[in-house]
């Protein structure tokens, strides 16, 4: 049998010998005998890769004898080779003929990250390997010569957090691949009186004075302690950027470099400008962001680049039609004029919720698109830390391929990557995925990075299609065990969170369900639900302490409201809001003075003597008691309340009773607020109202 089926695979190759002359006629992976791997060019770099092409090929052999070096074992083989050629003019190529396959790659990283990507081509076509320990492979196995979308390709997720598989996928990560991040300079530093900004005479040490010769000191000799100076093509990436805030130094010597009131930019470049002289393999980085999003105006040296944000670009299909595109637009155009490289900070996570499905793959594709026409070499994707966010295993691995090749087939490598870790459901997961990434595209509607449930059911997430999919899922997970198990029952038991949401949000309240979706809940293992590190323990108590009025002598319940405000349902509903979730069950206004009308329950009486209102108190989301609340009836003011300025409570639910005189029992009320006057932002946000 094994002679009958090595003379067909004969008998194939000469067929195809026959029908074609072109030399670069290739044969099927599963006919080669062996896989020689040999050295082709006489260099240090290339002796090292050579010999780890056919350690890590061999080691994933099934048969002893499938991996040969230096000579072949048998007639029928492939011979493998490796060269690193320093000044190509591409990143990565395969030179694949009908015996000889060279891999090329510009640099030792490029080279690793394509060493393995053959090794898990060659075992998607040749059974006789097993690479089920790699990742899926982004690259068809076929002749090419490409350039990578971008040269730095940094995800900030949990699927993407293991420093040994960084290379392997080619991506990148901030923990791992910069040397200086952020605002971090004053934390590796400490901040010290030299350094403090100086405005009108006042020092502030919570900024720097990026004129002060003690901060570039000591900058010049942390660079030289941590990383030296560096060598060619192996310098480190080093962020100089102020502290978050819009403190500008006005001090003499940043006055002269060119600061003014709100633009440090001036004397941030100069300092940047110095110390990439001083550290010519280095790269050294600002951020176009508050009091630096102006860009220099001389040229930077040419180690020296930036980030800008595109948060203010509208996560949608018609993104470019916006003037925030424009702006976006005109800002990597100045900076362009100024710097070598623009990196762009993005995001691929909804923020206030990572449990909900976020389909931002397609977006991104279009975005990585334009963001190569504006001429920027690489995206840093910011997306949920270490946090557990769902599907963020498969959304990272078909990020990483856009940001390698904006131009791959999303449908295969989705497939690719389903069918390895979710091979008895991949299916189901698929078939949903793929329909939500395509409804939030087309629909047109803007995904918000900071939002909630009401946000995500308009844009994208159909409420029925979603609860079928979880069934039918849950279903599934019954058969199967393993690591795809886990897999499957993490990301079921974290969509009980969106279940919840979707019924706070929309549905009428069901024990049963509730309690079935937080029972599972308990058992995903998430810690935290946004970036705001609000604990999914605390969402769980929330929910059964107070997650709704099931017995209540509240006789505005589920009465109808008028008002010109918002969705004023929310105020009757029976559904208590959470004080760490502004999005959902608050009635939010930065009205001056609006009001309400609601008339009470036919069994409300004259004995029902007060009015119950909750608000939310949170500083940092200008959420504010309201200055004034009054209560009229036909006309006539039959109670109020004031604010005093007593609670300074920060991030809370407050209560707020108000009595009423002369009240009938039977009259509509009109309820007025007036807003508190402290900043354009100051909002109410009220819940439940309540006639007691």
């Amino acid at each position: 049998m094994r002679n009958c089926i090595l003379a067909f695979k004969i008998l194939f190759a000469l067929l195809l010998t026959f029908t074609s002359c072109d030399k670069a006629t290739t044969l099927p992976f599963d006919y080669y005998q062996n896989y020689c791997v040999v050295q082709l060019y006489d260099t240090q770099e290339d002796a090292k890769w050579t010999e780890y092409l056919f350690y890590h090929l061999s080691k994933r052999a099934k048969i002893n004898t499938l991996v040969s070096k230096d000579f072949p074992t048998d007639d029928n083989h492939v011979t493998l080779g490796v060269h690193i050629v320093a000044d190509a003019k591409y990143d990565y190529k395969i030179d694949r003929e009908r015996e000889e396959i060279t891999l090329y790659a510009k640099d030792e990283n490029a080279m690793l990250w394509l060493i393995y990507q053959f090794i898990g081509g060659a075992a998607e076509l040749d059974s006789r390997f097993d690479a089920s320990d790699l990742p899926p492979v982004i690259l068809k196995m076929e002749s090419q010569e490409k350039n990578f979308t971008f040269e730095w390709r940094g995800l900030y997720s949990p699927s993407n957090s293991d420093s040994d598989m960084l290379l392997i996928k080619g991506t990148h990560h901030v923990d791992y691949n910069w040397a200086l991040w952020g605002h971090n300079l004053g934390k590796k530093l400490g901040m010290k009186s030299e350094y403090y900004a100086e405005v009108d005479g006042k020092k502030y040490s919570d900024q720097f004075c990026f004129s002060s010769s003690k901060l570039k000191k000591d900058i010049e000799s942390y660079i030289i302690d941590q990383f030296g100076y560096g060598k060619p093509g192996k310098g480190e990436n080093i962020t100089i950027m102020p502290n978050d805030n819009s403190i500008v130094c006005l001090c003499d010597d940043c006055k002269s470099a060119g600061n003014k009131k709100g633009n440090a930019t001036p004397a941030v470049s100069k300092l940047i400008a110095s110390l990439a002289e001083k550290f010519p393999y280095h790269k050294f980085f600002t951020s176009a962001y508050s009091s630096t999003k102006s860009a220099p105006s001389m040229k930077m040296p040419s180690n020296v680049g930036v980030f800008i944000s595109s948060v203010d670009v509208p996560f949608c299909r018609d993104y470019k039609c916006s003037k925030e595109y424009q702006e976006f637009e005109d800002l990597c155009g100045e900076w362009g004029k100024a710097v070598s490289s623009i990196y762009i900070w993005e995001y691929e996570r909804n923020f206030d919720d990572y449990l909900t499905p976020f389909p931002c793959v397609n977006f991104l594709r279009h975005r990585f698109r334009m963001y190569k026409e504006l001429g920027v070499d690489g995206v840093f994707l910011n997306g949920s830390g270490d946090d557990y966010s769902t599907f963020d295993d498969l959304q990272s691995h078909l990020l990483a391929a856009l940001m390698i090749d904006v131009d791959c087939d999303i449908m295969l490598e989705t497939e690719r990557f389903l069918k390895q870790y979710y091979p008895n459901t991949y299916t189901t997961i698929m078939e949903y995925y793929g329909a939500l990434e395509d409804l939030a595209y087309n629909r047109g509607k803007i995904l918000e990075i900071y939002g909630g449930i009401d946000n995500a059911i308009s844009a994208y997430l159909d409420i029925n299609k979603f609860e079928s999919f979880w069934k039918k899922l849950d279903s599934e997970s019954k058969n199967i065990s393993g690591d795809e198990k886990q897999r499957v029952g993490k990301l079921l038991a974290a969509l009980n969170y969106t279940r919840l949401e979707i019924m706070r949000c929309k549905g009428k309240i069901d024990k049963e369900y509730v309690a079935e979706a937080l029972a599972g809940l308990k058992e995903s293992g998430v810690k935290y639900i946004n970036e705001s590190h609000v604990k999914l323990e605390d969402y769980i108590d929330a929910w059964e302490t107070q997650g709704v009025k099931v017995e209540s002598d509240d006789h505005f319940l589920n009465q109808s409201v008028e008002s010109s405000v918002g969705n004023v349902d929310l105020l009757t509903d029976g559904k208590y809001a959470f004080h760490f979730n502004y999005h959902t069950g608050w009635l939010r206004s930065k009205a001056n003075e609006w009001s309400v009308r609601i008339k009470p329950d036919e069994s409300a009486t004259s004995s029902n003597n007060k009015v119950v209102a909750s608000f939310l108190m949170c500083n940092k989301w200008s959420m504010y008691l309201p200055a004034e609340i009054e209560i009229q009836q036909d006309g006539k003011k039959i109670g109020g309340w004031k604010d005093d300025g007593s609670d300074e409570s920060d991030k809370v639910r407050k209560t707020i009773e108000i009595a009423l005189s002369g009240f009938d029992g039977k009259s509509e009320l009109d309820i007025i607020f007036r807003r508190k006057q402290v900043s354009n932002k100051s909002t109410i946000a009220c819940d439940e109202i309540e006639l007691r």
